[in-house]
C-alpha cells in the first residue's frame, strides 16, 4: 500500500519544550500555535526524540518560531492501568528554528475506515466527517519490510468537496487529500478542557494501491479526480513580538506529564 503522510507546521511554540523519560530515551513535546485567520489559532503538539535536537534543545523556548516537516501519528492505545488514551502528534523528520512564519499544509494518503457522514450546518453548509487509516512502512534489522502502528485520523471537508465525496467513497476506498491540520478546544462533560484535533480536506483525488503483482488497481471506474479546489492562503506571518500577543496557551498544554507518559506509548 503506498504512504504519503507529509506535513509542514510553521508557528510559535506555547510553552519551553518539555522532556519524558521513557523505556527507549528521553522524549522531547512542545506545541506549536498556527494562525488560522484573523482570529482563530491551531494548536499542532510535536513529538520528538530528545537525540534529534541534542544540539540545538536550548533554542526551543516559549514563543520561539519553529519550522517542521514530518508526518502525523494519531491513534488510541490502552495505558498501565488499562485506561482507554489517545494521542495525536507531527513526528518531524526535519526542524528548523527562527523561521518565522504561520503555515500549516499537508498531503494525505488513506483508506476509509467507515462511510464518511454528512450533515449541515445551520447556516445550510454542508460538511462530511470520516477517519482514514494511514500504515507507515520501514526496514527492521534484516532489511525486512515490516507494517508500523496505523495512524487513524479524522478528516472534514466542506461544501463542494463534502459533496463529491459523499458520492464516490465508502468505506475501505483509498482516497488522496491536501489540506491543513486544525485543533478544536471544547469542554467535556465532566467539566475539565480538551482539545480534539482533524485534518480539513481542500483539494481530494481518487487514489490507488498495487495490486499483489505490483502494479496499480484503480479504486473504481468513476472520473479519477475531485474538482480542484485552491487551498486557502497562509495567514500573514507576525513579528515575533506580536506573536505572543495572537493565541493564548489553553490549560491542557500547561502540564504534558497529565495527558502524556511516554512510557505508556506503544511505540
Amino acid at each position: 500500500m503506498p504512504y504519503v503522510n507529509n506535513f509542514v507546521v510553521c508557528g510559535h511554540m506555547t510553552a519551553d519544550i518539555q522532556t519524558v523519560q521513557g523505556q527507549n530515551g528521553n522524549t522531547c513535546y512542545f506545541t506549536l500555535a498556527v494562525n488560522r485567520g484573523k482570529d482563530a489559532v491551531d494548536f499542532i503538539p510535536v513529538r520528538v526524540s530528545e537525540k534529534f535536537i541534542a544540539k540545538t534543545r536550548d533554542r526551543f523556548v516559549k514563543g520561539a518560531a519553529v519550522l517542521v516537516t514530518g508526518r502525523v501519528e494519531s491513534g488510541s492505545y490502552k495505558d498501565k492501568n488499562g485506561n482507554s488514551r489517545s494521542f495525536f502528534h507531527v513526528s518531524p523528520e526535519t526542524i528548523q528554528t527562527g523561521v518565522n512564519g504561520n503555515f500549516n499544509a499537508g498531503i494525505l494518503f488513506g483508506n476509509f475506515t467507515a462511510d464518511p457522514e454528512m450533515r449541515q450546518t445551520q447556516t445550510g453548509k454542508n460538511v462530511i466527517s470520516f477517519s482514514v487509516g494511514s500504515t507507515r512502512r520501514y526496514k527492521d534489522a534484516n532489511g525486512e519490510w515490516k507494517d508500523a502502528q496505523t495512524s487513524f485520523i479524522n478528516v472534514s471537508a466542506w461544501n463542494g468537496t463534502a459533496d463529491f465525496i459523499s458520492k464516490y467513497f465508502k468505506k475501505g476506498a483509498p482516497i488522496l487529500m491536501q489540506g491543513s491540520l486544525r485543533s478544536n478546544q471544547y469542554t467535556a462533560k465532566d467539566g475539565s478542557k480538551r482539545t480534539s484535533y482533524d485534518f480539513v480536506a481542500n483539494t481530494v483525488s481518487f487514489a490507488s494501491r498495487p495490486d499483489n503483482a505490483g502494479n496499480g488497481a484503480a479504486n473504481n471506474a468513476a472520473p479519477q479526480q475531485a474538482p480542484v479546489q485552491a487551498a486557502p492562503a497562509p495567514a500573514a506571518n507576525p513579528a515575533p513580538a506580536q506573536a505572543a500577543a495572537q493565541y493564548s496557551v489553553p490549560d491542557e498544554y500547561a502540564d504534558f506529564g497529565e495527558i502524556i507518559d511516554d512510557g505508556d506509548l506503544p511505540f
